[in-house]
């Protein structure tokens, strides 16, 4: 009877996953929308999400179409590629063959393969993610590619070198530092994690000086700029920030930095913008901002 079992979930798992691969990007949004509205429909997507997890399989959309990936217990969206398009369509307009992309807050590394299968061989990917077992998925995944030019750091950058609390959500998505955050969603615990300035892990480790740095940290992106202050202004590199709330703080910063900004979406300042909007800011104007601005951001 087990043996029967086992077989039968064995087959359901495998019809997900052929099905993940020819059901279009639209559709996959459109259902995932709905399902929020409806109870009924919302308990059985999030079987069908439950059974894409924590397995290898091929990314099925987007620009990272075509890489192996494992989400672990994260965002089942990563592996239908359907996660995030607006940004993987920014680092595919931004990021060139040879290109250096740090990756803060890489999580369990889906931006962190795009980048990679971007700047190609012969360019160089950072991975910072200072929860385990982020880490652990997040190497198994460049792992799963044969990514070479990309290496991560178990450390959470900040504006200090130390150690700090780090808050655990059930959804590996949401971890937070302590002092970034009072509280994270769906809390299950806490650790005590590495934290470093930027500038001292660039000077320890000899890093490669970056032409993009995304940066995704759950409330404590000032900490990072504040860390970053001499990398940013030596090498001047394009930053992809996503706000939680920190809409006043990173806009001021910014601007003493001297960069321009863009927010994804068609907000005119950062002020503007949603809470958690996604803001990429340039050392000077330039004809991928302004694309920015207008929102000519649309993935099939």
């Amino acid at each position: 009877m087990e043996a029967v079992q086992a077989t039968r979930v064995h087959w359901f798992r495998s019809a997900c996953y052929r099905f993940a691969g020819v059901v279009p990007t639209p559709v996959v949004r459109f259902v995932s929308r709905t399902g929020a509205r409806f109870p009924w429909l919302k308990r059985r997507l999030n079987w069908y999400r439950d059974t894409l997890r924590t397995r290898d399989g091929v990314i099925k959309h987007g620009v990272a179409k075509g890489l192996w990936f494992n989400t672990g217990s994260s965002n089942v969206g990563f592996f239908l590629g359907t996660s995030d398009p607006e940004l993987q369509q920014i680092l595919q307009m931004l990021v060139r063959p040879g290109s250096v992309v740090y990756d803060v807050g890489a999580n369990v590394g889906f931006l962190t393969v795009v980048a990679a299968r971007l700047t190609g061989p012969s360019g160089r990917v950072c991975a910072f993610e200072p929860f385990p077992a982020n880490l652990k998925c997040l190497e198994h995944n460049i792992q799963l590619n044969a990514f070479d030019h990309v290496m991560a750091r178990e450390v959470a950058l900040a504006d200090h070198d130390g150690t700090s609390a780090f808050l655990m959500s059930s959804n590996s998505t949401f971890g937070s530092l302590a002092g970034a955050s009072a509280k994270v969603e769906n809390q299950v615990g806490k650790t005590e994690v590495t934290v470093c300035r930027l500038d001292s892990v660039v000077k320890k480790d000899s890093l490669q000086l970056p032409n993009l740095m995304k940066i995704d940290v759950e409330g404590a992106e000032a900490s990072v700029l504040d860390g970053a202050v001499e990398t940013i202004r030596k090498a001047r590199p394009i930053l992809l920030i996503e706000l939680h709330g920190t809409n006043a703080v990173i806009s001021e910063k910014l601007s003493a930095l001297g960069y321009f900004t863009a927010v994804v979406g068609g907000a005119r300042s950062i002020l503007e913008a949603h809470w958690n909007a996604q803001v990429v800011a340039f050392p000077a104007p330039c004809p991928e901002m302004e694309r920015i601005q207008r929102g000519e951001l649309a993935m099939s």
